[in-house]
């Protein structure tokens, strides 16, 4: 569906009116307009219509439909990151996912069924989960299920959790798409975990902490829980020095480039 079907779609979605409105608004003006594409749903017919200046994309190869993309990463201000003093990881708490199903069944299928099935109750997902909570179970059974959390709940969750896996649907995978989920897991805590199915993960973790496959996932799992606190705060602080090209400087002056 694409911004004009959805603001005449059975169903009435106010978000996406209002954002119509603005950029109606704007585009008479003739200000520039820079579209920031964050989960891959501008369609072509987006694009025709609006014909924005500039298309934002944070992945390693963006898309193409009508025009090129440019590449942004999700921008934070890295002094903030170690904010909070590295703590031991809780044995019991092997993988903590903050975020959605959305679009992502078959991944977490191959990627952390291997793990939840080995540790039962020690795999926490925490979000929208609830509303399929009956599903959820049936496929992953031996996951722990909480509810949807705002950014306050994020470093009692995050802190002593073993490690976070950057789970992604199948475009983001193919494309290196990222969100702001790996600075979020160093931010409050805890080490992101790569799949190695993401183009350019390396750029984001260290390989190794990347796995290779379900399976491998489930032994990180285990040598990142023995590590001592002390090589924990080591992997947290390489991890922030890798990711200073996502410092927000550089989204700032990618924007005044195209503006």
């Amino acid at each position: 569906m694409n911004i004009q079907e959805g603001v005449i779609a059975k169903g009435y979605q106010p978000d996406l009116l209002r954002q119509v409105q603005i950029l109606n608004h704007y585009k008479q003006k003739k200000t520039k307009i820079i579209f920031w594409d964050l989960d891959h749903k501008v369609q072509k017919s987006d694009e025709d219509h609006w014909k924005p200046d500039a298309i934002f994309e944070t992945s390693v190869v963006p898309r193409r439909l009508t025009m090129d993309r440019v590449r942004v990463e999700p921008p934070f201000h890295i002094p903030d990151l170690l904010q909070h003093p590295t703590l031991p990881s809780d044995p019991n708490r092997k993988l903590v996912y903050i975020g959605s199903r959305y679009e992502r069944d078959d991944v977490i299928t191959e990627w952390i069924k291997p793990t939840s099935d080995r540790y039962p109750g020690e795999v926490e997902f925490h979000g929208n989960w609830m509303k399929t909570i009956d599903e959820c179970k049936r496929l992953w059974p031996n996951v722990s299920y909480h509810d949807r959390c705002t950014v306050k709940d994020f470093r009692k969750i995050y802190g002593t959790a073993t490690a976070c896996p950057l789970l992604a649907k199948r475009s983001y995978l193919e494309t290196g798409f990222i969100t702001p989920r790996p600075w979020e897991a160093l931010l409050f805590g805890t080490l992101p975990v790569g799949l190695c199915t993401a183009k350019g993960i390396d750029q984001y973790v260290d390989r190794g902490v990347v796995a290779r496959d379900g399976e491998d996932m489930a032994h990180l799992v285990d040598w990142l829980t023995d590590i001592p606190v002390d090589q924990r705060d080591m992997w947290r602080k390489r991890n922030v020095e890798m990711l200073e090209f996502m410092d927000a400087r550089h989204f700032v002056d990618k924007m005044e480039k195209v503006v």
